[in-house]
């Protein structure tokens, strides 16, 4: 059974930018990402409502709900 790192970690490399990462480095982003959800597995579906609201009801640009996601990866 892949984890949920195996499965996210194609995805923060290409939401970070950052080709130069190591695997290594990638793949204690992806550990620290997977801790949070599992110790706030709530916080996905407010995650996915806060990036919809922005989107549906602020009507903000792309690049604008992009950053938001990255800065939401960051934290």
């Amino acid at each position: 059974m892949a984890c949920f790192t195996d499965q996210a970690l194609p995805f923060l490399a290409a939401r970070m930018g950052v080709p130069a990462m190591s695997q290594e480095e990638l793949t204690e982003q992806g550990l620290r990402v997977e801790r949070f959800f599992r110790k706030n597995p709530g916080a996905l579906a407010e995650i996915t409502q806060f990036l919809s609201w922005l989107a549906v009801t602020e009507r903000v640009s792309a690049s604008t709900q992009n950053q938001a996601l990255s800065s939401l990866l960051f934290l």
